[in-house]
């Protein structure tokens, strides 16, 4: 597992260099830019991540018609606020920079 490297050996293992190699230096014509493009989404469509948002919502509304309760109404609300918050704060992700 572990072996012990006396210092002489270790002073031996390796080789401090103290120029770059000519093509590692590069001029600054040469030099790209370097920015990196994030992509967020996950490559969902953003029509079926509208579809999926809006069919979860219609289940809340079936759910809240088929029990037609007064005392239902605020369950069903806090649901359909948790399911459209959701699917608005990845929305919102998507657009972060």
């Amino acid at each position: 597992m572990s072996k012990h490297i006396s210092q002489e050996q270790f002073n031996t293992s390796y080789e401090i260099h103290t120029e770059l190699s000519p093509h590692l230096v590069s001029s600054p014509e040469e030099q790209t830019d370097h920015t990196v493009e994030v992509d967020r989404s996950f490559e969902i469509p953003t029509a079926l991540y509208g579809v999926t948002a809006g069919l979860y919502l219609g289940f809340v509304a079936v759910m809240a018609l088929g029990f037609r309760s007064p005392e239902l109404v605020i369950p069903m609300a806090i649901f359909a606020i948790f399911i459209g918050m959701f699917f608005a704060v990845p929305a919102v992700w998507t657009f972060l920079k």
